[in-house]
């Protein structure tokens, strides 16, 4: 269960799955070369997300891709812009869950993806 209105809101850039966010995270290394997403240094309270990944991690494409919107906000919590990002499967994850609390700590998560383009 998430806590309070938004968890999220001290978070730079929030990944979204069918309209609802599914993680946060204060870094994104998108290196246009290659089709790869590095976000890092996050949180997340979705527990089938969290199974996603790590089924994803496990089993490679075969598990399955999903389409994602990272949208990006500046300091006041201001939307500044979104991207889709296509057709991705994580490639690596790691985290760990908080003792007391739903929140699962995000150090790194890798998406491999057929790329990824600013959303209107």
């Amino acid at each position: 269960m998430m806590p309070g209105p938004d968890p999220y809101r001290n978070f730079k850039f929030r990944l979204f799955l069918d309209d609802r966010c599914v993680a946060a995270f204060s870094a994104v290394d998108a290196p246009p070369e290659q089709q790869m997403l590095t976000l890092e240094r996050g949180v997340t309270y979705d527990h089938d997300f969290e199974a996603w990944v790590r089924e994803s991690v496990r089993h490679g494409i075969t598990f399955g891709v999903r389409d994602f919107s990272l949208v990006v906000y500046n300091e006041t919590g201001d939307r500044l812009t979104s991207y889709r990002v296509h057709r991705s499967h994580a490639a690596a994850w790691l985290a760990l869950p908080y003792m007391d609390s739903d929140k699962i700590a995000v150090r790194a998560l890798k998406l491999a993806c057929e790329g990824w383009d600013q959303e209107p």
